[in-house]
């Protein structure tokens, strides 16, 4: 079983193709750019962004090496790795290896297993979209997680399950 990442959506001041990243340390992070994540979700593509990180994590996890030397392209094991969890991988001669999509097997289960992830999709990205641009930061009372947020939005640890408060940096 793969840890529970934290997510951290930030806004991208630097236009690049991909936006979806992660940041291993303490915890996992998932790393996304609001414009990123709203081209997920408009494009559909946002369960095969998941997965596509999910994997990235697996082979962390691990110890598989999983791009070139440099990290800029996916090699074989990410192919062979991200096949077993469900994405159609191709080879590309210019990037080593690139997603192109979701395996049906996957479609299915998103559409019989999790019919709320729509609609959890659908809720992200309205909250986006009235976010006031500031980021506002909120700290878990029990195992102290950080995260970032709109004004007064009721945020959930989903670890313990505690609502988070909202607390001002320099006081962290």
């Amino acid at each position: 079983m793969l840890p529970l990442p934290d997510f951290l959506i930030v806004q991208s001041k630097i236009e690049r193709k991909n936006e979806w990243g992660l940041i291993f340390g303490g915890t996992i992070t998932i790393r996304i750019t609001y414009d990123s994540l709203m081209k997920s979700i408009e494009q559909g593509t946002i369960l095969q962004e998941l997965l596509h990180q999910m994997v990235h994590i697996y082979c962390y996890i691990y110890e598989i090496k999983d791009t070139t030397r440099q990290g800029r392209y996916h090699n074989e094991n990410f192919r062979k790795v991200a096949k077993d969890y469900g994405l159609i991988v191709q080879p590309d001669l210019k990037f080593g290896a690139i997603v192109t999509g979701c395996q049906e097997q996957v479609r299915e289960l998103q559409q019989s297993q999790l019919p709320e992830f729509e609609s959890d999709v659908q809720k992200v990205k309205k909250l986006i979209q009235d976010s006031d641009g500031q980021a506002h930061a909120y700290i878990c009372p029990a195992c102290k997680r950080k995260v970032t947020g709109d004004k007064d939005t009721k945020v959930i640890c989903g670890y313990c399950y505690m609502e988070m408060i909202a607390f001002r940096e320099r006081e962290a």
